[in-house]
This record gives structure tokens, C-alpha cells and sequence, in this order.
């Protein structure tokens, strides 16, 4: 029979932890669920009139890093591309005007 857990039990199995914090450069964290873990990093690098955005990944185990190369195909909400031209939308639309 198949596997149930809980959304209780499942929720506990979530987590983020940050390991590395320079403001306002960068911050990396340590992250793991059933699905995918590993870490990532984030740094902010002025360019131009905007902030370019890098994101490193590294993932741990094979379940991890199928996942991972599923959640880096395509551009549908909750793939890595998705979610970072969903936080673009949200910073464009969060500009502050220039003084």
C-alpha cells in the first residue's frame, strides 16, 4: 500500500537553517526536506542601474539531485527559474523611485 504521512509529520520534516549571513551582499543556507536538501547561496552585486542576483545550489543524495534537475527545467511556478522571475515581477514592482 502506498505511503501516507501526515501534513503534520511532513511539516516537521522542512527545514532551512542559515549558515552565512553579509549584508547586504550575501546569505546562504542549509536546507533539507524529503525531496531535496543541500545548500544554497545568494549574493547581491551592483550592476549598472540594477543589482545582479546569483544563486548557487548544491544538492546532497540522488533523490536530491533528480529533484533538483526537475526544479531547474521550465519556468512553471515553484521551479528555481519560476520563482526567481516571480521575485523579479516583485522587485520591479517594489522599485523606490531615485531621489
Amino acid at each position: 500500500s502506498p505511503l501516507s504521512i501526515e501534513p503534520s509529520i511532513m511539516e516537521t520534516l522542512d527545514w532551512t537553517e542559515v549558515i552565512e549571513v553579509d549584508p547586504p551582499r550575501r546569505f546562504a543556507t542549509r536546507f533539507g526536506s524529503w525531496v531535496l536538501r543541500g545548500v544554497s547561496s545568494t549574493t547581491f552585486q551592483p550592476e549598472g542601474d540594477g543589482t545582479r542576483v546569483t544563486q548557487e545550489f548544491e544538492t546532497v543524495g540522488w533523490i536530491s539531485a533528480i529533484s533538483s534537475w526537475i526544479f531547474s527545467r521550465g519556468s512553471y511556478e515553484g521551479s528555481f527559474r519560476g520563482e526567481l522571475e516571480k521575485f523579479a515581477r516583485i522587485a520591479e514592482r517594489e522599485e523606490r523611485p531615485q531621489l
